[in-house]
C-alpha cells in the first residue's frame, strides 16, 4: 500500500480534478462557512503523477477553497496514482484524515487493508487504531444495508394485516 510522502502546501492551480466530478452540482456553502470559522481541518489527498497532482480526496474543500479565492492548500501527496480504496485505506491510517470517511468509506478501506494484510486484523487494528470489534461492526455495514432494503421491500409489498400481524413480533 502507498503511504503519504509529504504533507505540504499546493498551488490550487496545481491541483487537477478528476473529470467525472461536476463542480456546478457540488454543494459548498456550508464548508465555506465552515472554512472561514474553522480554517481547513484536514488536508487535502493528492496523487502525484508525471509531476502532476491528481486531486483524490477533498473535492468540496478543494472546491471551497477555489471559490475562496485562495492560492495555497494544505494537501497530502501520495507518489504515483491509486485508486479510491487504497486512498480510503491511507486516509483510514492517518487519525487526524479518519473523520473524513463516511461509514461506506471506511467499510471499504477496512476490506481493503484486511486483504493487504492477509486477513490479520490484528495488523489491521494496529495501523488504524480501529479495535477489531468496531472493525467487525464496520465490515457488518453490507450486510446490515441488504437487509434493511430487503426488509422495507417486503414491507412496502405486504397488505397491512399482515403487517399488523408481524409488528406484534418484532422486538424493537
Amino acid at each position: 500500500m502507498k503511504e503519504i510522502a509529504e504533507f505540504k502546501y499546493l498551488p490550487i492551480d496545481s491541483i487537477k480534478l478528476n473529470h467525472d466530478i461536476n463542480e456546478s452540482n457540488t454543494n459548498i456553502d456550508y464548508i465555506i462557512d465552515e472554512i472561514k470559522d474553522k480554517g481547513l481541518i484536514r488536508p487535502l489527498i493528492v496523487s502525484k503523477i508525471n509531476n502532476e497532482f491528481i486531486l483524490k480526496l477533498g473535492v468540496r474543500r478543494f472546491l471551497a477553497f477555489k471559490k475562496l479565492n485562495h492560492n495555497n492548500i494544505f494537501c497530502g501527496i501520495i507518489n504515483g496514482d491509486a485508486e479510491l480504496d487504497e486512498i480510503n485505506a491511507i486516509a483510514l491510517c492517518y487519525t487526524e484524515l479518519d473523520e473524513m470517511l463516511s461509514f461506506k468509506d471506511k467499510s471499504q478501506a477496512l476490506s481493503y487493508l484486511i486483504k493487504e494484510n492477509d486477513g490479520d486484523l490484528s495488523k489491521v487494528s494496529s495501523k488504524t487504531n480501529i479495535s477489531i470489534e468496531e472493525i467487525n461492526t464496520i465490515l457488518n455495514y453490507k450486510i446490515m444495508l441488504e437487509s434493511i432494503k430487503k426488509n422495507i421491500s417486503l414491507i412496502s409489498k405486504a397488505n397491512e394485516d399482515f403487517l399488523i400481524q408481524k409488528s406484534s413480533i418484532v422486538d424493537p
